[in-house]
C-alpha cells in the first residue's frame, strides 16, 4: 500500500498544518515486494505490475524522539551510507561537501516547509542539513581512508 508520510516533530502528537508529505510504498506483500540491497534505503523492489494500493488517511512518522536522538540517528546512517554505497569520485564529493549544508538546509526550511514550525522547524531543518553534510563528509572520508585503516568514528 502506498501510504503518505507526514514527519511529526519530537514533542508533538500531530503534524503541523501544511506539513511536507510524501508517498511511499510501505506495507506490502513479501511475495510481490522486497527490500532492495542496501540498507541504508527505504527503497523497495517491486515484481509485480499492479499498481499499489493509496491508503487514505495519512500515517504520521514519528522519526525522532528528540534533537539528540535525531543527530545520533544521522551519524549512524551516515556511516552506514559510507560503509556500504559504491565508490564515488572523490573530486565529486569534494565539490559537493561545501555545498551539501547550505543547499539541504534550504531544501528542508522551505521547500519542505519547516519554517511553519518556528524554532522546532529551524532546528530540525539543521539537523536534515546536517544528516545531508556528515554523509557526504564520510563517504569521502571512506575513500581516503579505507575501511581496513578507517579510523572509529562512530561506534
Amino acid at each position: 500500500m502506498i501510504v503518505r508520510k507526514a514527519p511529526v516533530y519530537a514533542g508533538h502528537e500531530k503534524p503541523w498544518p501544511l506539513t511536507f508529505c510524501h508517498e511511499q510504498v510501505l506495507i506490502y506483500d513479501r511475495r510481490v515486494a522486497r527490500a532492495g540491497p542496501n540498507p541504508n534505503r527505504d527503497k523497495l523492489e517491486l515484481t509485480t505490475r499492479e499498481a499499489p494500493v493509496r491508503l487514505k488517511a495519512p500515517l504520521w512518522h514519528f522519526s525522532s524522539r528528540n534533537l539528540n536522538h535525531a543527530v545520533t540517528k544521522a551519524i549512524y546512517v551516515a556511516k552506514l551510507a559510507a560503509d556500504t554505497q559504491a565508490p564515488r569520485s572523490a573530486f565529486a564529493l569534494a565539490l559537493r561537501l561545501p555545498l551539501e549544508f547550505p543547499f539541504a538546509f534550504v531544501k528542508y526550511y522551505v521547500l519542505r516547509r519547516h519554517f511553519l514550525r518556528g524554532v522546532d522547524g529551524f532546528t530540525y531543518g539543521m539537523a536534515g542539513a546536517f544528516s545531508r553534510f556528515i554523509r557526504i563528509a564520510m563517504t569521502l572520508g571512506r575513500r581516503k581512508y579505507p575501511r581496513e585503516r578507517a579510523p572509529n568514528v562512530v561506534s
